[in-house]
């Protein structure tokens, strides 16, 4: 159920490369069954000083 919402939310992005990924060799294994990774591209760099929401949601 959750990793069918989540895969729902990423249908929105689909510039954003995401996957679920094993993770038997952390210490938190014994926490967690797994970890979802993913890689957003962007436009700018932002930064704390230059972050917005707006900004954001617009890979500007």
């Amino acid at each position: 159920m959750v990793e069918k919402n989540i895969r729902n939310i990423f249908l929105k992005y689909p510039e954003v490369i995401y996957g679920f990924t094993d993770i038997a060799y952390s210490e938190y294994v014994n926490t967690y069954k797994s970890a979802l990774v993913f890689a957003v591209p962007y436009g700018e760099q932002l930064t704390i000083e230059t972050y917005s929401e707006v900004k954001f949601e617009k890979g500007i």
